[in-house]
């Protein structure tokens, strides 16, 4: 039908009102998984335009689950203590309470009735959590002597000390045979001073009695075993039926956003068996990047659109800048202005990497200060690179802390990466960012060298200017001039102001402190300025000390 222009639907009959119903909300599905995958990807930096999407692809998954219950009696012995035991039974008598008592539990179907009546009146998930504990429905005690099971009721067991060979290592010449040793000989054994050589000692669970006295409990026990099958169902996409590779948290989500439905029970008083069925739709959102021949898909489950077996996308995207790190940290170039401005500016890109660097300084000082209290050694020593180059201890402390602060960058990454990163691949970040925030605290190496260099030539060509041409104005042009090329050494020679502004966009500290420090290439150019000052005054009072001194003939 047609009203006002425009196309409707009718869904007068409820197959097409369903059917309708499920367009749209396969609509709304591949809006919202589109939706999420351009905003995560513009913020790791990629252009909308290296990413091409395919069409969404929709398929049933059938869960298929059993719970098996088994109803068997336990025996459990824990040993008693005579002095607080008022009656215990003789060996005759316990043996005759564990027979009835196994007899009788064998034969309660009262109570496994009552079970299962609990059973069918409880939850899936309720049911699963139930089938991993231990359940005693029934128990009896008793407290008595009973023959004991570790020595076979011998009041012998195997030595502890030697294995029971009766020979241990001679501790003088550690075990060498065949050398000239004062205390075994030459045959590099010694006879085992607890066992005296024969390879058995007095049983420690009865003390050499053979008989031990223990609190009995018989119990009866329904234990659980749930098994669970996820079975791929129809799929639009001929290629895609079989299921993503699921892992078990990916199973957990899709079990916690299914409805379930009991379809068969079986009981009797020897176990029972539960079989639940479920319908849950996954929707896939195929997708790919450009220079990657890598094919990636984005899978979510159930109406909530829950994520489940996300693609390792930042693999490839942050693949050149793990490599751009990893040469940068294990290599000379390591205090390479030029190239850690490369690396700074590919971070600053990267809003997961970025964002990983803010938050490594507090992460990292928590670890290493819980490492300096459990060794003793103060935490400020710790953070000391001078006193960790110094002190061996030190090192050492520094060095037991790194593998912790790689595990927790290591959940920093995973975290604000959504998990669309494989460990693997994290672990390697980890490593490099680990390494590079030193560097980012570091200037140029070569500073003091190339202000030494700039300032000479530029006091000598001052000098010379003013000897020549002495005058206020003269000086106030070369002063301008100084101040000029302190900019231009700044940001064109040691190129420190230029790192500094880069590092600055994303707010990094190291030890509490904003980095990178500009204190050496303040002070270069504080001492550049003021001797400028100083030898402008002094040549100029020099030309004025002379010219007045001068008498014509």
């Amino acid at each position: 039908m047609a009203s006002g222009g425009k196309e409707t639907m009718d869904v007068s009959d409820p197959q097409d009102a369903l059917k309708a119903k499920t367009v749209k909300e396969n609509d709304v599905t591949a809006t919202h998984l589109r939706k999420v995958m351009e905003d995560f990807l513009s913020r790791c930096g990629v252009p909308r335009g290296d990413v091409s999407y395919d069409e969404p692809l929709e398929q049933q998954i059938k869960i298929v689950t059993k719970i098996t219950w088994g109803f068997h009696p336990k025996i459990r012995d824990v040993n008693a203590q005579a002095a607080k035991v008022k009656k215990a039974l003789p060996e005759n008598e316990m043996l005759e309470f564990t027979s009835k008592t196994t007899k009788e539990l064998n034969s309660d179907p009262a109570t496994v009735k009552e079970f299962i009546e609990k059973l069918r009146s409880l939850k899936l998930k309720d049911l699963i959590y139930l089938s991993r504990k231990l359940n005693i429905l029934k128990a009896r005690r008793a407290v008595g002597k009973v023959r004991c099971s570790v020595c076979q009721s011998s009041g012998k067991e195997k030595c502890p000390s030697c294995g029971g060979s009766g020979k241990i290592t001679c501790y003088k010449c550690g075990g060498n045979r065949g050398v000239m040793c004062e205390v075994c000989h030459g045959s590099g054994k010694l006879n085992c001073e607890h066992c005296g050589g024969g390879g058995r000692s007095r049983c420690t669970a009865c003390a050499g009695q053979g008989i031990r006295l223990v609190e009995r409990t018989i119990g009866l026990e329904a234990a659980g075993h749930a098994g669970i099958n996820f079975v791929a169902g129809e799929s639009e996409d001929p290629q895609g039926k079989a299921l993503p590779p699921l892992t078990k948290e990916d199973k957990t989500t899709i079990l916690n956003s299914t409805v379930f439905e009991l379809v068969s029970a079986d009981y009797s008083p020897s176990g029972c068996q539960m079989v639940f069925e479920g319908l849950n739709r996954l929707s896939r959102l195929p997708f790919s990047l450009k220079d990657c021949p890598e094919r990636f898909c984005y899978s979510v489950c159930g109406k909530e659109a829950t994520p489940i077996s996300k693609p390792h996308v930042l693999d490839f995207v942050y693949g050149q800048q793990e490599k751009d790190l990893d040469e940068l940290v294990n290599t000379q170039k390591g205090h390479n202005v030029t190239d850690k401005l490369k690396c700074v500016r590919l971070i600053a890109g990267k809003a997961v990497l970025a964002r990983t660097l803010r938050q490594m300084d507090e992460a990292c000082n928590g670890v290493l200060r819980g490492v300096a209290e459990r060794n003793g050694v103060p935490f400020a020593d710790v953070m000391d690179e001078k006193k960790q180059k110094r002190d061996r201890r030190v090192a050492m402390v520094f060095s037991a802390a790194r593998p912790a602060m790689l595990e927790r960058i290591k959940i920093i990454i995973k975290n604000n990466s959504e998990d669309f990163i494989s460990d693997e691949f994290a672990g390697k970040l980890a490593h490099d960012l680990l390494r590079f925030m030193p560097l980012l605290a570091s200037i140029n190496p070569d500073t003091r060298w190339i202000w030494r260099i700039v300032s000479f030539f530029c006091w000598f060509l001052i000098g010379m200017i003013l000897f020549f041409f002495p005058s206020q104005m003269v000086a106030a042009f070369c002063f301008v001039g100084a101040v000029l090329v302190s900019i231009c050494v700044s940001l064109f020679g040691t190129k420190n102001l230029v790192f500094f502004q880069a590092v600055s966009v994303m707010k990094v500290r190291r030890h509490g402190k904003s980095i990178p420090d500009l204190t050496p290439e303040a002070i270069c150019t504080a001492k550049f300025l003021f001797v400028t000052a100083l030898i402008e005054t002094g040549v100029l009072l020099y030309k004025v000390s002379t010219l007045t001194d001068y008498v014509p003939l």
